[in-house]
């Protein structure tokens, strides 16, 4: 059976890589995180201020109530005009119906559709408004049931809604801005990890570098102490006292083989007078054999 292994790019292995890795994971977390709170805050902000637009909106419009206590008819005299504009909602644009405190539809600017109401803002005090989510066909809608009091004395329920299809993209629209921002910023985050990470182990390859030439040539002999206090001082420190133990080790055993070469050239030398003495003429067996016996 064939067997496969995964060969590890050997790039990969090096401090520097790892940091870089590191680094970037570190800040891309983080920045997921922060970008994902500020996200929600700002379009917590956003619904915030749309609901006070649509607040302020409807408040407005109510100025415009016509109540006629005769027929119980409502009208709204709003000149169509551009210039009539209600920041950041356009009249003709925007869903108005005017109910009474029963609920009963008293006008409404489109027909073919109507805000939900909420039957207990009735009871409570004047401008009390409450807000809704609904769909109309394929569009969501913002709507907000508005309790107001005319100049007459008379109560009735202001109802406005608009479209928060803007809203809606303007969110997608930031979402696809971090989603492209976001890694876009990792990368270059993580090449400017890998040139700090190589600007900072620089020195530990460098005394490495030294290292391996003393060995090469066979000097061994101490590193420069850099004046750094740091962990490359340390390396440095603990290399050359490995250096000077590794000098006097072999101090001794040079000894050791000196000593122990002077004490065998003494013996050596007296067996070998005695044999030239023995081979210098021919000698009788007996005169061998006492040579050895001796």
């Amino acid at each position: 059976m064939a067997t496969f292994s995964l060969r590890i790019p050997e790039y990969t292995r090096a401090i520097r890589f790892r940091l870089a890795v590191l680094y970037s994971a570190l800040f891309g977390i983080s920045l997921v995180l922060l970008s994902l709170f500020i996200t929600n805050e700002y379009l917590k902000l956003a619904r915030e201020d749309y609901d006070q637009y649509l607040r302020n909106f409807a408040i407005d419009i109510s100025s415009f109530i016509n109540y006629d206590d005769a027929g119980k008819t409502v009208t709204l005299q709003i000149p169509h005009s551009e210039e009539i504009k209600f920041f950041p909602f356009v009249v003709q644009n925007t869903l108005v119906v005017v109910r009474d405190l029963d609920g009963h539809v008293l006008y409404a600017n489109r027909n073919d559709m109507h805000v939900p109401y909420t039957p207990d803002i009735a009871v409570r005090s004047s401008y009390t408004h409450r807000f809704l989510d609904f769909e109309f066909g394929e569009e969501r809608m913002r709507g907000l049931n508005l309790k107001v009091n005319l100049p007459n004395g008379k109560d009735l329920i202001m109802q406005v809604a608009n479209s928060v299809e803007g809203l809606q993209r303007v969110q997608d629209q930031h979402f696809i801005f971090l989603l492209t921002m976001i890694p876009l910023t990792i990368l270059i985050s993580a090449a400017f990890a890998s040139i700090v990470a190589k600007k900072a182990l620089d020195p530990i390859q460098l005394t490495v570098d030294r290292m391996e030439e003393l060995i090469q040539d066979g000097n061994y002999r101490p590193l420069p102490m850099p004046n750094t206090r740091d962990e490359i001082e340390k390396l440095t420190v603990t290399f050359n006292t490995m250096i000077s133990q590794v000098q006097r080790t072999l101090e001794a055993q040079e000894k050791f083989v000196s000593h122990a070469s002077h004490q065998l050239n003494t013996p050596l030398a007296i067996m070998r007078g005695e044999l030239e003495v023995l081979m210098a003429k021919p000698r009788s067996p007996e005169e061998v054999r006492d040579f050895h016996l001796s």
